[in-house]
């Protein structure tokens, strides 16, 4: 392996603690969720194996009200750690969600500009193709690059193109579940993920 030049994250559950936020606007989608439906549903890429009904009469009003509640409260307990890591390391954010609200939060809390890119639901629907993005233009590799997350579907994408992931249980899933990815490492506080990265 080169060394680690690059960190990419996940938003959602990772910068963003937006688990009840997404959990709150997803059961008024759909009602009859539970939590263990949306922990399955967190498990493979929402937008082909949606197991929670709003990504088709019901993801306009799940982006339009994800836009207008989510804030820089949100980015709080993240905040010293990103910028810590931009003093050593290429940022970088792939999300399933959209600019509008992401590029909003992340202004106010003056961090945009230490991000190189920021892609998102309108760049594409999949992360595998997201980590393509970033390696033609920035010319990433999975040599020299880590992702951090907080789900198994993204641990799955990110295998596809042999990414090493580091794990969180800050949000939805947890240590079990998140091991069945076979990430890198797993960490529960953010404490844990700045050893892990020291050790790469």
């Amino acid at each position: 392996m080169s060394e680690l030049k690059n960190i990419i994250f996940d938003f959602d559950g990772v910068i963003a603690d937006s688990w009840e936020l997404i959990y709150k606007l997803s059961k008024d989608c759909d009602p009859s969720m539970t939590t263990e439906t949306f922990i399955e549903h967190s498990c493979w890429n929402v937008f082909q194996e949606a197991k929670i009904d709003y990504l088709t009469k019901w993801v306009d009003y799940f982006f339009d009200n994800y836009n207008k509640e989510l804030s820089v409260t949100h980015l709080q307990k993240s905040l010293d750690t990103i910028t810590l890591l931009w003093k050593k390391y290429n940022l970088y954010i792939i999300s399933s969600n959209i600019e509008q609200a992401i590029n909003r939060v992340l202004k106010k809390a003056w961090i945009i500009d230490l991000f190189g890119a920021v892609l998102w639901y309108e760049s594409h629907r999949s992360k595998v193709e997201k980590f393509k993005m970033l390696e033609k233009e920035f010319w990433i590799s999975n040599t020299d690059s880590i992702f951090i997350t907080d789900t198994l579907w993204d641990i799955k994408e990110a295998n596809e193109l042999w990414y090493r992931t580091i794990a969180e249980t800050f949000w939805i899933h947890n240590r079990e579940l998140l091991a069945e990815g076979n990430p890198y490492s797993i960490v529960d506080n953010w404490e844990e993920f700045i050893s892990e990265i020291k050790k790469i």
